[in-house]
């Protein structure tokens, strides 16, 4: 009996190009050490869409338009959800906090500006 599961989004890009299908055919996934990690695009789409779901859970509104995570979020813990390795996502991290899109110190968050993280994760066009 099947108790729990994830379906994972895997880019193109990671798999060579090939196709799922093709790559069964030949009997192998990409191992982690030859596998090209995810693109730095695909990781900022994917950290800025998580922080906006977690926004509808845990986050509660805050002056000029922010919006507070109430939750301890750790380095490691956003990785995981993501995917990637904890360097990866203190980069991608970090480049947000230039940008003025998050404000962040010990496991807190403010998302600094919602709407911005919305065109960065690809919601819109």
């Amino acid at each position: 009996m099947l108790t729990s599961w994830w379906v994972l989004n895997i880019p193109m890009k990671a798999t060579g190009g090939l196709t799922p299908t093709e790559l069964m055919r030949r009997g192998s996934w990409p191992s982690p050490v030859t596998a090209p990690g995810p693109s730095p695009e695909f990781l900022r789409e994917r950290i800025a869409g998580l922080l906006l779901q977690l926004r509808t859970s845990y986050g509660h509104d805050v002056a000029a338009g922010g919006v507070r995570l109430d939750m301890a979020l750790s380095r490691e813990n956003l990785a995981q959800m993501v995917g990637t390795t904890k360097e990866s996502a203190v980069r991608v991290l970090s480049d947000f906090r230039q940008e003025q899109l998050i404000e962040d110190s010990r496991r807190k968050m403010v998302l600094l500006s919602p709407h911005r993280l919305v065109e960065v994760a690809g919601f819109i066009d």
